[in-house]
């Protein structure tokens, strides 16, 4: 990988790689760095999921959205493909709902929320394809309230408008 990220440990995986906690040495700052996952299908998968990790980069830096996660980097070293998005210290829907009920409030405010991102997605023709509360990002924000996050577009389709 280039000198400008330092890999500092794994956060979790998705459908197509794992993501890791990374640190940007230029702009000293926390960033998420997603990378395909070796697969056993051989070279061929591998190149397919490549494909796949690019076009959601792609795809995730034309949705510049206040509740859609946001890509800063993209590049290419030994490994393979990897993408460089902000990272977030929250905890997904999923987990947070495990810990506890929501509020009326907090709920209301992730539906609000998750459909503002949808929005923003369906008008650029973006099908997001796998939203599921483990792929919803919910942040508390200092003033105590919440921002959610829309992550992992990697099944994402563009529709005809």
């Amino acid at each position: 990988m280039t000198q400008r990220y330092e890999v500092k440990g794994k956060l979790g995986h998705g459908g197509l790689g794992d993501v890791y906690l990374a640190y940007d040495t230029q702009l000293d700052r926390d960033v998420a760095l997603k990378r395909v996952r070796p697969q056993e299908e051989g070279e061929a998968g591998a190149k397919s999921l490549a494909v796949d990790l690019d076009r959601e980069a792609k795809t995730l830096s034309k949705l510049q959205h206040p509740n859609i996660v946001t890509i800063f980097d993209v590049g290419h070293d030994e490994k393979g493909p990897f993408v460089i998005m902000e990272y977030l210290k929250g905890e997904t829907l999923d987990k947070a709902i495990e810990r506890g009920k929501l509020s009326a409030a907090d709920f209301s405010e992730v539906v609000i929320q998750v459909m503002e991102g949808m929005v923003a997605a369906q008008s650029l023709g973006v099908v997001h394809r796998d939203l599921k509360p483990g792929n919803l990002m919910v942040n508390w924000l200092p003033s105590g309230r919440l921002q959610l996050k829309i992550l992992d577009f990697g099944l994402a389709k563009f529709s005809r408008m």
